[in-house]
């Protein structure tokens, strides 16, 4: 409890109402280590939490063909990285992007100007705004693919919160799996669908995440009704998962990273099958990990198979207590 209380105070301005408000949280935070400490140790599997960690140290069997991958939201924090990784596991990659010098400079950032070279024979980039394209010229990006990751967002200013396009992430979604369901691959396998979340986005079965205290659901509900980008990603899961399902031509996962932060480094990540520990502020996952685990899901089958129509969380390792 002491060190939970020291990591809020490090992150929570303190005033009148921040200090009852710290409160609540060390209370909410405490009951969960206790909770979770039982859970962990219980002999009954069926209430344990699934999950999977993952060292980077350690070589993960990937595939050995080359793939090409269809990158949505490329230039954003997590999705730069999803592009470079697939570019230096020798993957060619597909971009959609508003802006293609701002992606060449923020990959040029990460990779330095010698290896872009050698990596432009790999990336092909199309500028426009993926709304914007007709479905013709949308199908053409997503034919010849064996994956699409969309890590799109919304800009955190004013006019990306709340100007048009409202439903960029859930429309983008839609209009993509459609695209999806059109494309044909050779030797009847089936195209990979990866959509980002976040940890703050409910299963839309309402029974595979753990209800949440009631001072998140009342911060929830106020985030759902005054955020509009939070509909938009809460709009995103439920179509994939409801309207999508399981019995379409293309498979898919939605992966709900916990509060992102920058990283230069790969590390050790965790992912579990539903939210582990408070809402706000308990846990952390690099955005450069989040990248990793979607490269991991899209090059090893078993991983893939683990989290097929799922919706894993991802947290940095070092952040969370982890069974033995």
């Amino acid at each position: 409890l002491e060190l939970q209380l020291k990591r809020l105070e490090d992150h929570e301005p303190r005033g009148p109402l921040s200090n009852n408000f710290l409160e609540v949280r060390c209370i909410c935070n405490f009951i969960w280590l206790a909770v979770s400490s039982s859970l962990f140790n219980s002999s009954n599997a069926s209430k344990q939490t699934f999950f999977y960690l993952r060292d980077p140290a350690i070589n993960m069997p990937s595939s050995s063909s080359a793939l090409t991958v269809l990158v949505v939201g490329a230039t954003g924090a997590t999705g730069k990285h999803v592009v470079v990784q697939l570019l230096q596991k020798h993957h060619a990659v597909r971009t959609i992007v508003r802006s293609s010098d701002r992606l060449l400079s923020s990959l040029g950032d990460i990779l330095g100007a010698k290896d872009m070279d050698n990596y432009a024979s790999q990336l092909q980039v199309t500028e426009a705004a993926i709304l914007d394209l007709s479905d013709e010229e949308l199908q053409k990006q997503v034919d010849g693919c064996d994956a699409i990751v969309q890590t799109l967002g919304h800009n955190m200013t004013f006019k990306g919160m709340y100007g048009a396009p409202r439903k960029l992430v859930s429309e983008s979604i839609r209009r993509l799996t459609k695209a999806a369901e059109a494309a044909k691959l050779a030797d009847g396998k089936k195209m990979k669908v990866i959509l980002m979340g976040s940890d703050g986005v409910s299963h839309p079965d309402k029974s595979t995440d753990d209800k949440r205290p009631l001072s998140e659901r009342v911060v929830l509900s106020l985030i759902r009704a005054l955020v509009p980008p939070h509909r938009d990603n809460e709009a995103a899961a439920k179509y994939i998962y409801a309207d999508v399902g399981t019995d379409k031509s293309f498979e898919w996962t939605v992966v709900r990273p916990t509060d992102l932060i920058d990283a230069e480094n790969i590390s050790k990540y965790v992912a579990y099958d539903k939210p582990v520990g408070g809402l706000f502020g308990d846990n952390t996952v690099s955005r450069i990990n989040v990248a990793q685990f979607m490269v991991d899901l899209l090059t090893s089958a078993d991983l893939w198979k683990t989290w097929v129509y799922k919706m894993p969380v991802v947290h940095n390792a070092e952040e969370v207590a982890v069974p033995n």
